[in-house]
């Protein structure tokens, strides 16, 4: 699928205001009676990694199509909101998408498809069968990670690798995933585009004084 590069790019930028905040600073003003207290504001460093994206980067007003594949209606609510409501979240998520299109000048059209797991299969080929006949209707697609790298063996999405001003090294990309793909083809990028990857997240428990009484150390 030969998405556009600037399409492309929104990833990073998405990425990086959703896991933006705001800090306050100030100073600690102390005053006792009979007496002068001089107090030094506490320097306070932003925990907040910003994108290198040029500054001047400007997508011409184009627009993206965004696909999100909505497993159980569990997603949607994490990646779009059509307006505020007053609800944190939903606020949250307009706000992030209106500064990604004022700061790029795009425009983002979102579109999306709930899905249950007797119905993955279809959504699958719906998206392979709109990749080859070139009309998907969309350039960038949220999708489960585990169904959508069952897409990649036809190597149907753009290499991120390739791709410009795609620092995969930033923090808000999940590094172990990176680690345990092909140098040559990243097809996906998990990270913190949703908060799905943290409420959704699955986890292994086990024995950890039966594995070490077996002796295994991997």
């Amino acid at each position: 699928m030969k998405k556009l590069t600037a399409s492309l790019l929104l990833i990073s930028l998405l990425a990086s205001l959703a896991s933006c905040g705001s800090q306050d600073s100030g100073t600690n003003d102390t005053t006792s009676s009979g007496a002068s207290t001089d107090t030094t504001a506490e320097e306070t460093t932003s925990q907040f990694v910003k994108d290198d994206l040029p500054s001047d980067l400007d997508l011409g007003g184009k627009t993206v199509g965004i696909m999100i594949g909505d497993y159980f209606n569990a997603f949607l609510a994490d990646l779009y909101s059509p307006e505020e409501t007053g609800n944190r979240l939903s606020d949250a998520v307009y706000r992030t998408s209106k500064k990604v299109q004022e700061r790029l000048n795009v425009v983002l059209d979102y579109n999306y498809q709930t899905y249950a797991w007797s119905e993955m299969a279809g959504f699958q080929s719906k998206i392979i069968s709109g990749i080859l006949a070139g009309d998907t209707g969309f350039d960038i697609l949220f999708d489960v990670q585990n169904y959508s790298a069952q897409m990649q063996e036809g190597e149907y999405f753009a290499n991120f690798a390739d791709v410009g001003n795609i620092s995969l090294e930033k923090p808000w990309y999940n590094q172990t995933v990176l680690e345990n793909m092909p140098d040559d083809y990243i097809y996906f990028l998990s990270g913190q585009f949703s908060l799905a990857n943290v409420k959704s997240a699955f986890a292994m428990y086990f024995n950890a004084d039966l594995y070490s009484s077996l002796g295994l150390t991997e």
